[in-house]
Formats: structure tokens, C-alpha cells, sequence
């Protein structure tokens, strides 16, 4: 189904059907946040299902750079942070690597600048795709509470982080990721008193502010909402305290949303396990865009499934969801090489990810011979007037995983389309080539 060379370029077979089920790799997004509140306790938490990916090694090594003891097991992952004054103590490096994780890139930056050491200031920075990463908003929300940045690139990383010497409400303006509003939330919970962040403008993808405010809630954080026109403070108090037992970390639905797509995609059917109709993740709402699409799609508690090709053009409003438009743009192909057109909406957000993603997107379509039309925050896919007009290409991702996983789903409905530098997906799912190549049904 693939090339057996690992750095050859490959795609999934569209000769095949793919069919089964599987568990994808944990969700990195609830691990991170899980992992941060964990550098806040004064008491030990452990983590159940943490494995796998670039983001989550990066994390692990945040730990070791803030000095936090912390120990695997198998898929378990003990964190002891420490506290003293009111404040956690870490005895911190002075450089933290988070690797290409924008979310980690802000959530530490928050958290030394509001919970480090005064006298040890810090750099954080990282590699690859982070280079293009920018936070102004969060930056200045940070300044204007006290703390001093230093910085190389303009408003992105690396950067050196001088922690506030007091401790002040906070103030986002106009946020361009909800991770900003996250790494705030996150860090003051590090304190004992109650503290407030107050936002001015609406939140992109807010289905990720939501899985920030529910772990917090989970580990005793209490926190309040007050919404007046196009403000909203969050007054909350900390810090996080683990509870009596472990934390589990539900399946990525993201990734969920990849498996789902290309069992679509190829005729046949796909079940992910660990998470469900209960998810805190808003990636979770896949299974409805795809039965937008003509799609068999639905969840229980503990699983999603989906099933059929697409078999009619959709209009799908992803501003809460960001992560799925790669997705939805392959099988929006599918559903443009069956006739039908397609529109994707509320993709402001995209082009400020690891790569420039909606005009990548473009880009990948018009290549295999789909018409394509965009603005700054749509996509629209027509209807093919001859399956003819289509043609195989070679998609580089530019080291973006979501971009290989949208040139592989590309290769289902192209077929002999293949994805250059297919490691990149390292990143959040490294089994991910042959996860979905055990789910194709050879016999058929």
C-alpha cells in the first residue's frame, strides 16, 4: 500500500478500501494542558495514555527544563510539581526547547512570565515551523502585566522571558488563536489568589478555550465567566490540585478525524475508539460534517464511526474547528470527483498554523486538477466535469503534519498521489502510514 523506503515519498493506495477500527494516538492537545497544570501542583499527579509525537516529547522536555520531577511508566506519566509562597518553585534551565509546538511555545512563555523566578530569567524557543509562529496579542498581555520579553524575531520565538516581579489581572486584545487566551488561563491558575483575564474580541476556535477551562475545572481550578458585549473576563482561582486518581487522556479526534475521512474515502468504513460523543474535543464534530457530505457518520460514548463515500457537496463552517479544513478539503475533492461542489467556511485562522495552510490547500487541488476558488476565510471546491481533468501529483507538506495527512487523503480520491517528506507526521501521529495501512481490505 505504501513504499517501503521510510523518506520515500508515499500515499495511501486508492485501489484499496479501508475498513476497521483503530485507536488513534492520545490527544496532545489535552496532554499539554494536563502536563502544565501538573507543573503547578503541590502534589503528584499521574497521567494515563501519554505517548507518541514530537508535541508530547517536547513537552516531557519542558518538564526536565523547569526542573518539575516527573517519571514514565508504560503510557503513565507521574508529574511531581512543587510549590512554596504561594508560587510553583522550579529550579528552571535557562533555555526551553518546545520543539514546533505553538501551543507549547505560548503556554510556556505565559508560564514563566507569570509563575517563574524573577531573578532567572529564561529563552524559549524551538525549531522548524516555530520559526514562522508569531503571538503579539499574547505578548502584550504579558508586558503590560509586568513582564519583560526580549525579542529576536519580532513578536514569535525564540524570545527571553523575565517574569513579572508581582502579580496583576491580565488583558487580551483582539487574540489571534485561542491558545493565547489558554496560556493565560493555565498560568494564573498558578496562583493562590483569585486572579482575572479579561478579553476584548472574539476567541478563535473556541472548542479549544473550552477543553482548557474543562481540565482546569477537573483538577479543582475554579473558574466564572462574565460576558458584556465583546468583553469577557474569567475570574478564576488555583492552583490545580490532582485528584484522588489518575487523569486519562482521551483518543485525538483530530487524528480520529483523518481515519474516519479515509475510511470515507474509499468506499469503505472506519470505527476510532477512545473517544466519543462526550469528547472535550471539538474536533469530535467531524463525524457531523461528514454526514453533511452524504456520509454514514455518527458517535457513541466511547467511539466515532463513519462510512460511504461522499455523496454530495457540503457547506461546513469550521471557525470552531479549524484542524478539520484539511481534512474536509480532501473529501470535498471527493465529493467535487463525484459532481458535487463544496464550501468551506471560517478559515481565517489557518494560514497562522505551521505552514501557510489554506493556501496550501489551494495550491494541492488546482495541482491535481480540481477547480478551486478562496478568500481570506472560505474555500470552495467544484463540481469536476470530468474525472479526466484530474491528475496524480507530488504534495510536499512543508514539514506540516496536517498537510501529510491531507495529501494522503488526496491520494484516495487521485490516485497515485504521494506526499514528500512523509516522516513530518512524527509531529502527532508517528504510526500513522502504518495505522491506516493495516485498516485496507486487500482482498477486495
Amino acid at each position: 500500500m505504501v513504499p517501503t523506503a521510510p523518506q520515500a515519498p508515499r500515499g495511501l493506495d486508492s485501489a484499496v478500501t479501508l475498513r476497521g477500527s483503530l485507536r488513534p494516538p492520545p490527544s496532545k492537545s489535552l496532554v499539554l494542558r494536563t502536563v502544565v497544570c501538573g507543573t503547578l501542583c503541590d502534589e503528584p499527579l499521574t497521567i494515563e495514555g501519554v505517548w507518541g509525537g514530537g508535541d508530547v516529547d517536547a513537552a516531557l522536555a519542558l518538564l526536565s527544563a523547569l526542573g518539575v520531577e516527573h517519571a514514565r511508566s508504560g503510557e503513565d506519566l507521574l508529574v511531581r510539581g512543587a510549590r512554596r509562597d504561594g508560587r510553583p518553585t522550579w529550579p528552571m534551565a535557562r533555555a526551553v526547547d518546545v520543539g514546533e509546538s505553538g501551543t507549547l511555545a505560548r503556554m510556556a512563555t505565559a508560564l514563566l512570565a507569570l509563575c517563574g523566578d524573577p531573578r532567572r530569567p529564561a529563552t524559549v524557543g524551538g525549531r522548524g515551523s516555530l520559526a514562522r509562529r508569531r503571538s503579539p496579542a499574547l505578548l502584550r498581555a504579558l508586558e503590560r502585566a509586568g513582564a519583560r520579553i526580549d525579542r529576536t524575531r519580532g513578536d514569535g520565538w525564540p524570545l527571553t522571558v523575565h517574569s513579572a516581579p508581582g502579580e496583576a489581572d491580565l488583558a487580551l486584545e483582539a487574540p489571534e488563536s485561542s491558545q493565547e487566551a489558554s496560556a493565560l488561563l493555565l498560568a494564573l491558575a498558578g496562583r493562590e489568589r483569585t486572579g482575572i483575564l479579561e478579553v476584548h474580541g472574539e476567541l478563535p476556535s473556541r472548542p479549544y478555550l473550552e477543553m482548557t477551562c474543562a481540565v482546569l475545572a477537573s483538577l479543582g481550578v475554579s473558574i466564572e465567566r462574565v460576558r458584556s458585549g465583546s468583553r469577557e473576563r474569567f475570574p478564576l482561582a488555583g492552583p490545580p490540585r490532582p485528584p484522588v486518581g489518575p487523569v486519562t487522556i482521551e483518543a485525538d479526534a483530530s487524528a480520529a478525524a483523518v481515519a474516519l475521512a479515509a475510511g470515507c474515502l474509499s468506499g469503505g468504513g472506519v470505527r476510532t475508539e477512545g473517544v466519543g460523543a462526550r469528547s472535550l474535543q471539538g474536533d469530535a464534530a467531524v463525524v457531523g460534517h461528514l454526514a453533511a457530505f452524504g456520509c454514514a457518520a455518527g458517535a457513541g460514548d466511547d467511539h466515532l464511526w463513519a462510512e460511504g463515500r461522499p455523496s454530495r457537496g457540503a457547506v461546513c463552517d469550521l471557525a470552531g474547528e479549524p484542524d478539520l479544513a484539511p481534512v474536509l478539503a480532501a473529501v470535498a475533492a471527493g465529493a467535487a470527483a463525484a459532481g458535487h461542489s463544496s464550501r468551506l467556511e471560517g478559515l481565517g485562522t489557518l494560514d497562522g498554523k505551521e505552514s501557510p495552510r489554506l493556501e496550501w490547500l489551494v495550491g494541492a487541488l488546482r495541482l491535481l486538477g480540481f477547480e478551486v476558488g478562496a478568500g481570506e476565510t472560505w474555500l470552495e471546491v467544484a463540481g469536476a466535469r470530468s474525472e479526466a481533468k484530474l491528475a496524480a501529483g507530488e504534495l510536499d507538506p512543508a514539514g506540516d503534519h496536517r498537510m501529510a495527512f491531507a495529501g494522503a487523503l488526496l491520494g484516495l480520491v487521485v490516485p497515485g498521489t504521494r506526499v514528500r517528506d512523509p516522516s513530518c507526521v512524527h509531529k502527532s501521529w508517528p504510526g500513522f502510514w502504518g495505522d491506516l495501512a493495516r485498516l485496507a481490505d486487500l482482498d477486495r
